[in-house]
């Protein structure tokens, strides 16, 4: 059984039948605190209405939709980093987590 309060973004923590704990660590994050839960990861992108962002990600992730934004950027607290086209776009086509 899962010991849920010792949860974190990059380990689960097992419960064994001997009262002994197992924990699985990844080598980076599996899940993000959101609105005081944890979620997993998910790169599925969704269409905002004018990005296309993933479902759930440890930085803020947006892709352009199609038209003359940014094609993309990535933000995390207080650093953003973007690129910029100099052309429109057209709308990508989206599969899961690829835009093509």
């Amino acid at each position: 059984m899962e010991a849920v309060s010792e949860r974190t973004a990059e380990s689960t923590t097992w419960a064994n039948p001997d009262g002994s704990l197992t924990t699985e660590t990844a080598s980076g994050a599996i899940r993000v605190r959101e609105d005081g839960q944890w979620k997993r990861i998910d790169t599925t992108l969704v269409d905002t209405g004018s990005r296309l962002e993933p479902k759930t990600a440890v930085a803020d992730v947006a892709l352009s939709d199609g038209g003359s934004e940014d094609f993309a950027s990535v933000g995390r607290g207080a650093l953003t980093f973007g690129l910029d086209w100099a052309t429109a776009l057209p709308a990508p086509q989206v599969d899961g987590d690829t835009a093509v």
